[in-house]
Order: C-alpha cells, then sequence, then structure tokens
C-alpha cells in the first residue's frame, strides 16, 4: 500500500508515523519541523488526511478520494482548523485562548478535530504555555499539529508532549533529479541554479524555478562567485569582498545561510567523498573548490559564519562582523 504517496521522499516519516496512523494509532499532537518548501503543509495535510480518512481504497492511504479527504485537501473541512499568525509578528496568548473556548465542542462531520497550528515557533511564552494545558489534557477527540522551522524555539514542556516530524532534505543532484523528472511548464531559472538555492527543499526549488522568488537565486550565484577568493590565502582578496555581500540584516543573514550549505558541500568533499551535497549539483565543481585548501580552514570558515549569522541576527552592526568572517583564519 502506498503511504502519503503525494509527499516525495521522507520514507522515515512513512515507515513510522504514516504506518502507525495506518494501524488507527495516532498521536494526539504533532510537531513538523523543516525549512520552507520542505513539505510540512503537505505532512500536516495528510496526517489530517489520514486521521479522518474514510478508506475509499485499499491501494493507498490516506485514500485521497473519500469525501474527507477531499474537503482536506481543498481547505473546506469544518473538523480542520487553522491558526496563523496573519500579519502579526507572533502568536500571542489571545489566540490560544480562543483556541481553547472552541476546544470542548464536539467535531461537527468527523470522528475528530484537528487543529493546525502554523508558525507555531512564533508562538509567545505565555502562548506556549497556555497551549500547554491543552496538550497535556486534550479531548479525546482533538489531535494538535504544529507546523514550525525550528522546533527548539518551542518549549521543551511542549515538544515532550508531542510526536516530533522532521521534514527531510534533499542533496542538489537529488532535488536535480527531481525537477528534471517533473518538469514544470512555467520556468524562469535553470533548474540546476533552483537546486543549488534551495537549501535541500524541494517545495523551495518548484517556487524559484517558478519565478515566486529570485534573491535566493542571487545569493547562489554570489557563494559561487565568492568562494575562490573567500578560499584565497590573500587577505587583501578576501576583505575586497566585504562590499559585495549584502548589507541589509535579513539579506546578509539569508546569503550566510546559502554560503555555509556551499561551505559544508566542501568540508564533506574533504571529510566523506561520497555523501550527497546540498548546495552542489555538479560535484566536480566542488571537488575543485575544496582542493583550492584544507579541511581545517575550512572548519574554521564555517564556524566563522555560523558566528557572523548568530551576531547579525543579534543585532550587531553588519559591516565588522563581515569583516570578521572574511578575515578568518
Amino acid at each position: 500500500m502506498e503511504l502519503f504517496g503525494a509527499l516525495y521522499g521522507n520514507e522515515k516519516l512513512k515507515s513510522t508515523a504514516a504506518s502507525d496512523l495506518l494501524r488507527g494509532k495516532h498521536s494526539h499532537a504533532y510537531i513538523i519541523e523543516g525549512p520552507e518548501g520542505s513539505g510540512r503543509h503537505t505532512a500536516a495535510r495528510l496526517i489530517a488526511q489520514s486521521v479522518l480518512c474514510n478508506r475509499d481504497s485499499d491501494e493507498r492511504f490516506p485514500c485521497g478520494t473519500c469525501l474527507s479527504c477531499r474537503k482536506i485537501a481543498d481547505g473546506i473541512c469544518t473538523d480542520v482548523i487553522y491558526v496563523n499568525r496573519g500579519k502579526a509578528a507572533s502568536i500571542g496568548i489571545d489566540a490560544m485562548r480562543e483556541l481553547k473556548s472552541s476546544l470542548t465542542y464536539a467535531p461537527v462531520e468527523s470522528e475528530y478535530k484537528i487543529y493546525i497550528i502554523e508558525d507555531a515557533d512564533k508562538m509567545t511564552v505565555q502562548a506556549q504555555n497556555s497551549l500547554l494545558l491543552s496538550l497535556e489534557e486534550p479531548p479525546s477527540f482533538v489531535v494538535f499539529i504544529l507546523i514550525c522551522k525550528d522546533s527548539s524555539l518551542l518549549l521543551e514542556t511542549v515538544r515532550s508532549r508531542a510526536q516530533t516530524v522532521r521534514m527531510q532534505l534533499f542533496s542538489a543532484s537529488e532535488i536535480l533529479r527531481y525537477l528534471e523528472e517533473n518538469p514544470l511548464k512555467k520556468s524562469k531559472c535553470d533548474p540546476s541554479s533552483a537546486a543549488a538555492s534551495c537549501g535541500g527543499a524541494i517545495g523551495k526549488a518548484v517556487s524559484l524555478i517558478e519565478g515566486e522568488s529570485s534573491d535566493e537565486l542571487k545569493d547562489a550565484a554570489l557563494c559561487l562567485e565568492s568562494l575562490p577568493l573567500l578560499l584565497s590565502k590573500s587577505l587583501t582578496d578576501r576583505l575586497s569582498l566585504v562590499k559585495s555581500f549584502p548589507a541589509k540584516r535579513d539579506d546578509a543573514v539569508r546569503f550566510l545561510k546559502t554560503l555555509t550549505n556551499a561551505v559544508r558541500d566542501l568540508v564533506a568533499v574533504k571529510r566523506a567523498p561520497e555523501c550527497e551535497l546540498l548546495f552542489f549539483a555538479d560535484r566536480k565543481r566542488a571537488e575543485e573548490l575544496a582542493a583550492k585548501t584544507d579541511l581545517a580552514k575550512l572548519v574554521s570558515l564555517s564556524q566563522a559564519i555560523s558566528s557572523s549569522v548568530e551576531k547579525i541576527s543579534a543585532n550587531v552592526s553588519i559591516q565588522p562582523v563581515l569583516t570578521l568572517l572574511v578575515s578568518y583564519k
């Protein structure tokens, strides 16, 4: 039987959570963690469908064809309630109070009522503590699904009361193969560029191909342009890079995270030649760049980038941080 067929890869998820759901054993709460475009919302929808599926097919689970599955897919199932922050920076305690006030009402058309909380890692501490009481003793007919990028931003007490599902990230070559096997009619960028720019998330690659975002493509191109100089022994060459790096805080953080994946691949080439690469779809190019320096310097550079992301995210002045980054030893 095909489990979670609408979700590409993620075999570990299919062999654990999906298999449990097929046997009628579901958790009262799930945390789905992964970057944008990694399939978190698809997984949440499939879990919701699996809980409410009427099993119209013996070949697929969830079947996707019963009334419940179709309503969930169309976003019109009364018993699947979405909670999000809208335009606000966070999900506050008022949203949790509203959620809690509706918990005691029985499902309208199904056996269970499912609450999907988007951007759950944007909940305030007060909101999380308020939700915690419901996670500890939920009504028997309620299932919570918390979608987030980083589950470490959730309270440990919240994490301990839910089953965590981590979305699989794919190598650049796997994503390129997926894009070649599933060509999109609307294509605004080269698949290889999309594979290098998406951080291992297939959905993000598809968005890039369809032209929904170009910042990541610019970041990837800048990484490829910068790496030869960044790996140079000449401090003068490296310092010359600072003026080409993004000057705005969010842009700088996004670029450095892309650079992290690129340098991670160069370290992987040195340490484990057969390892799948996240950034480089062309392994030969990664090998050529890695050959320009030694493993110790690559590790030092990786640590410098990580430290720079932390500092810039913490509101430290960008220019000095970038200057210190390219001065790594």
